[in-house]
């Protein structure tokens, strides 16, 4: 009996003991998982790169458009000449070209000239499609020559032309000797020659005007000291420098 209750004794035991751990351990599980819920989880968020897709860089020209400066047009270089509106009255910088005005020595004016037909059907189709829709055609007024009465025939309409005599004292500077002829003078040589100066390969040459000289077989002419020749050579003379003139727009 002695043994038996020890035994009893020891199974009470064990029992509590059991219950004891089993409470013991719930215990902690329910502590270890509030922890772990309350600890912050940390996510990296990586940066993506923000990609640019590769774009040309569009260098646009700005032209000035003033009286006296040079633009470019048609692979040239031009001097703005006047300003009126959206057009630019322009001249070639350099001589392009030696030609003669008119190819047989005989009476001629501006209008019948082949240098006029030259300058406004092979010259103007040397321009793209787009250059030649900004020259505008204009009329151009022919003056008789104004110290020899040489008639200067029917204005003309023109895309290209070149200066008259008129024109060059008026956008290169005036003495007065124009309309003021020095006694016997053949030519007009003033403190203006220099800016009336062009070049042919590098070189001053002379240059054609459409306005007639002493003579209707003769035109007038910049000699290449920059002085106006109002008598000036024969007209089928292929020494002659082309400057050629235009309107062109500018919008």
């Amino acid at each position: 009996m002695k043994i038996k209750r020890i035994l009893i004794i020891f199974a009470i035991i064990g029992i509590i003991t059991l219950l004891y751990l089993f409470k013991y351990n719930k215990k902690t599980n329910l502590l270890t998982d509030s922890h772990l819920s309350e600890i912050p989880v940390e996510v990296a968020i990586i940066d993506t790169p923000t990609i640019v897709p590769d774009t040309p860089i569009i260098e646009e020209t700005i032209v000035e458009y003033a009286i006296g400066s040079i633009i470019a047009f048609g692979g040239r270089d031009w001097l703005i000449l006047d300003i009126k509106d959206n057009r630019a009255k322009i001249i070639s910088v350099d001589i392009i070209d030696k030609r003669a005005y008119h190819e047989i020595d005989a009476p001629i004016t501006w209008s019948s000239s082949d240098i006029r037909r030259y300058l406004n059907n092979d010259f103007y189709n040397s321009f793209s499609e787009d250059e030649r829709a900004k020259i505008i055609e204009t009329t151009i007024i022919n003056e008789n020559n104004q110290w020899h009465g040489t008639n200067a025939g029917v204005d003309t309409q023109d895309k290209i032309f070149l200066l008259s005599v008129s024109e060059v004292v008026r956008y290169f500077g005036d003495s007065y000797q124009l309309s003021q002829r020095p006694r016997n003078a053949r030519i007009i040589n003033d403190k203006y020659n220099e800016k009336r100066i062009a070049l042919f390969d590098g070189e001053a040459s002379w240059w054609w005007l459409r306005s007639p000289g002493s003579f209707s077989f003769r035109a007038t002419r910049i000699d290449n000291s920059g002085s106006i020749d109002m008598n000036s050579n024969h007209v089928y003379d292929i020494e002659g420098g082309i400057r050629p003139a235009m309107w062109i727009e500018i919008k």
